[in-house]
């Protein structure tokens, strides 16, 4: 009996509380609908200042509109692109709109799947739109494996649905001419970005995006069949519109460039002392250097005072030691470095197995792609020396180091 009016007691005051929160949007709507019929709005100064926002700010224009092209990939000779405003330019739009409101909830949970639901109010027409996105409790990986969506990401993937079935609700709701003019301002702005004076840096920096979805250059040039020398200002602002769906989550790069599993798979090799940098710090192949003529069989001396060079491979040809080899740059001497330390990592982890899992951890965080970055292969250089060396420092050298 307890429990019962225990119970009872938490759900009088849960329908108190929602009785209470009816309320306050209750006069929250009478008050916005107040101030909406004491300050209308009027279209065009709304429209001016959603286009004046796009020409101050062009990095947000590059956000603010999605491509996905269809047709060519179904077999068809004809490449459709659709296009239309991002979820970042539905809010700006309404920011901008006045008087109204946008907001989403989950509105039906079933078995597979979660039903999400957009809502837009303009106060001063007294209109509603609401729209409805599915989203699925299961992801499909690359390689075709489905799974259930871990518990971690399912806010993610809820709050992404909504910001979706939003952004379809205030589009719906606004203006087909302002959601228009406000679209192709906005692609006009980014593709004015490519024929400016900064236009090759601003493809490069496109690019690098790209490369962080595993997209290569060969890959875009493939798709634009051209190459990116040689891209308008119409293709970099395509490409920009197809970086946005992908980031967006609305297309796979796969299904829009191929497969990106193709390329790794060439210059994978099994992990061995030079760890996830082994194909960074290979050797040219020697192929080109047999078709040199060797010296005589004696070589010569080496010099009084010879400036340290890198190590010779085992397989260079006689009298090869003779040419100085081009010098470093930086990124080379910090992949020596980092090799060196990953190999005396080796050594040392079997002898404290309690570490191995940090250092593993560390090799994984601190793959190929982001060892590109100078200041990435300096703080993990830096950070694995030093636990090394405290590490060592506890240990003792193991057993035949001098």
């Amino acid at each position: 009996m307890g429990l019962e009016k225990e119970g009872q007691k938490v759900a009088e005051k849960v329908q108190e509380e929602i009785m209470r929160g009816g309320v306050v949007m209750r006069v929250e709507n009478e008050n916005q609908a107040s101030f909406a019929l004491l300050h209308p709005r009027t279209e065009k100064a709304c429209l001016d200042k959603a286009i004046a926002e796009l020409r101050e700010f062009p990095e947000f224009a590059a956000k603010a509109f999605y491509s996905i092209p269809y047709g060519e990939k179904k077999g068809s000779d004809v490449k459709v692109m659709v296009e239309g405003p991002s979820i970042k330019a539905a809010m700006a739009l309404a920011r901008t709109w006045g008087n109204c409101a946008a907001a989403g909830r989950i509105s039906e949970e079933q078995p597979d799947r979660w039903i999400v639901q957009g809502a837009f109010v303009d106060y001063e027409t007294n209109t509603r739109v609401m729209r409805d996105i599915t989203v699925s409790k299961f992801i499909t990986y690359k390689n075709g494996f489905t799974e259930k969506i871990r518990p971690d990401r399912v806010d993610k993937a809820i709050q992404a649905g909504i910001s979706k079935a939003q952004r379809n609700a205030i589009l719906s709701a606004l203006p087909a001419h302002i959601v228009n003019r406000y679209f192709l301002e906005a692609k006009k702005v980014v593709a004015g970005l490519r024929s400016g004076k900064d236009g090759l840096t601003k493809m490069t920096e496109l690019v690098k995006e790209f490369q962080t979805l595993e997209v290569s250059v060969e890959m875009i040039e493939k798709y634009l069949e051209k190459p990116l020398i040689e891209t308008t200002p119409e293709d970099f602002a395509e490409l920009t519109g197809i970086l946005n769906a992908i980031q967006d989550n609305q297309e796979k790069v796969q299904e829009i460039f191929g497969q990106t599993e193709e390329k790794p798979a060439e210059t994978s090799k099994p992990t061995g002392q030079d760890g996830p940098f082994q194909a960074k710090v290979e050797t040219p192949p020697p192929a080109q250097e047999e078709k040199k003529q060797p010296p005589p069989a004696t070589p010569p001396a080496a010099p009084a005072t010879p400036p340290v060079t890198p190590q010779k491979p085992p397989d260079a040809l006689p009298g090869m030691e003779t040419k100085t080899p081009p010098a470093k740059n930086g990124d080379e001497e910090l992949l020596d470095k980092i090799t060196d330390q990953i190999t005396r990592a080796q050594k040392i982890i079997p002898r404290a197995a309690r570490f191995e899992a940090f250092f593993r951890g560390m090799l994984t965080d601190f793959d190929a792609k982001e060892v590109l970055q100078v200041k990435d292969k300096k703080r993990f250089c830096d950070m694995l020396t030093h636990e090394l060396d405290r590490l060592e420092a506890v240990l003792g050298k193991p057993k035949g180091d001098a």
